[in-house]
């Protein structure tokens, strides 16, 4: 059932306030719709009396709150303060239109006549929930330490995940300097981390297109990926700092999130190679992401790589305090945020940035291998050896290697995608080799844990072949520890 009505801003509000007509069990009515409403457009708190109470303790429960912002749950679903003199004015007309969903549910649709913009909004028996309460209503349920995983489809997580983001959020927990009072909230009120299997879905929860988000109103983690450190280090640094403005240069919360927590899909390792191929070849200077127009006029593919090589950098040379005190300085008020431009001398001197970067270079995690080592275990098509920190592969195709301990029944999206049709029998890592570029991918996380591309190094070295077989090394590092991923 719909219903369609016109608001205007006072439209009988005086009226049902007086009268207490504010939402109690029932659905929402026409009447509820517009005291929301008028709320909504004049920043009025008692829009709380509209919000269901357990809805308001999670977005409460970390404790995060933000400078200037009038309620937290509604962060990202507001009212533009562009439109509101103009609604005032009667140049914009709101339009609200009511339709009954299942299970006692209802969504208020606001549309603006003589603008584009639209809102939606969520209520369970006429008090206000977010999207993810609706929309992941009937999901699996599990929890571990720090997390409550919400799964539309429980076979996308796996054990190895959950322990891999346990493992992040206890490392970061350190690298942050967590107070033990931060740490125990944080193991009580949990992380919540809704799992979307389809583009449709993590639209629905939260209202964009996007392969993840960390969902500030109530701080959640909303995505695509079953191991998403980045997004989920954007809310443990929010956590660490507890109070701070609402936008942060994205130099600074990008930079950082890469930094240590990669981007969809990537680990860190990767992109912050690719930072330092850019800055190395002048392809691009960070000294050109300064700015947030700046930043955001850049491919986001250069932007990240290059701003998060620069936060570790920089949380490798300046203390804990010093950073924290940086991200607080570079963060502001809207108006703020639009003219903010990073001041050099607050950083460390270019000849130590640019030595970091050096050293960087030396490094890499995976490196065409010139010679043949005849020393080798075979492997069904390709063959194995250890080389010093590296292993050394000899293969005419991809590789497939299992892990331990962990072995995991169905694949991924990353195996499908790699091999459609094959079948998957648990296998950890996928290794895709040829004469320009080299993969590696973890297949219980379905990242993309390293590689190598000719067109991005400073030699532009191919990968050798002979007979058809490549020859690569890749850091043992790369792998993890407990993986035995050859036995001599």
């Amino acid at each position: 059932m719909i219903r369609t009505r016109l608001i205007t801003l006072t439209m009988f509000c005086a009226v049902f306030i007086t009268t207490g007509l504010f939402p109690q069990n029932g659905m929402l009515t026409d009447s509820s719709a517009h005291v929301f409403v008028h709320f909504l457009l004049t920043r009025n708190d008692s829009i709380k009396q509209f919000i269901k109470p357990g809805e308001l303790e999670y977005s409460k429960r970390l404790g995060i709150t933000y400078k200037g912002v009038w309620n937290k749950a509604l962060i990202s679903n507001d009212i533009d303060d562009a439109l509101i003199p103009q609604i005032s004015s009667g140049t914009i007309v709101p339009h609200s239109i009511i339709t009954a969903l299942e299970d006692g549910y209802s969504r208020l649709t606001l549309t603006f006549s003589g603008s584009p913009a639209v809102r939606e909004y969520y209520f369970d028996g006429g008090l206000l929930v977010s999207p993810a309460s609706y929309y992941a209503r009937s999901w699996k349920r599990i929890e571990s330490a720090h997390f409550v995983f919400m799964a539309s489809n429980p076979r996308a997580i796996n054990a190895y995940a959950i322990r891999k983001l346990e493992r992040f959020v206890d490392s970061m927990e350190r690298r942050l300097a967590f107070s033990g009072e931060l740490r125990a909230r944080l193991r009580e009120k949990k992380i919540f981390y809704f799992l979307c299997d389809s583009d449709e879905e993590i639209k629905s929860l939260t209202g964009f297109s996007t392969m993840g988000m960390y969902y500030l109103p109530y701080d959640y983690i909303i995505t695509t990926y079953n191991c998403h450190t980045h997004e989920l280090l954007h809310l443990l640094i929010n956590y660490k700092l507890q109070s701070n403005e609402l936008f942060t240069h994205p130099f600074f919360q990008e930079g950082l999130a890469v930094a240590l927590g990669g981007r969809g899909g990537k680990e860190s390792g990767v992109i912050l190679d690719m930072g330092a191929y850019l800055q190395t070849t002048g392809m691009m200077d960070f000294t050109e992401l300064l700015s947030r127009e700046q930043f955001h006029s850049q491919d986001a593919s250069m932007s990240y790589a290059i701003s998060g090589l620069y936060n570790r950098f920089l949380l490798e040379r300046i203390s804990q305090d010093a950073y924290i005190a940086l991200y607080r300085k570079y963060s502001g008020s809207s108006a703020a945020f639009d003219k903010m431009i990073i001041d050099t001398t607050d950083l460390p001197e270019r000849s130590t940035w640019l030595q970091y970067v050096a050293a960087r270079l030396r490094q890499p995690d995976i490196i065409p291998a010139n010679e043949i080592m005849p020393q080798s275990v075979r492997l069904d098509a390709f063959q194995i050896s250890v080389a010093g920190e590296y292993y050394r592969f000899e293969t005419k195709g991809p590789i497939l290697i299992n892990g331990s301990p962990d072995r995991i029944g169905h694949p991924g999206k990353k195996f499908n995608e790699l091999f459609p049709g094959k079948k998957y029998d648990g296998e950890k890592y996928a290794i895709i080799a040829s004469a320009d570029e080299v993969s590696v991918y973890n297949l219980f996380t379905d990242n993309l844990i390293a590689k190598y591309v000719k067109c991005f190094t400073l030699n532009q070295q191919s990968v050798p072949e002979s007979g058809g077989c490549f020859r690569f090394l890749v850091k043992k590092s790369v792998f993890d520890a407990e993986d035995k991923i050859i036995t001599q």
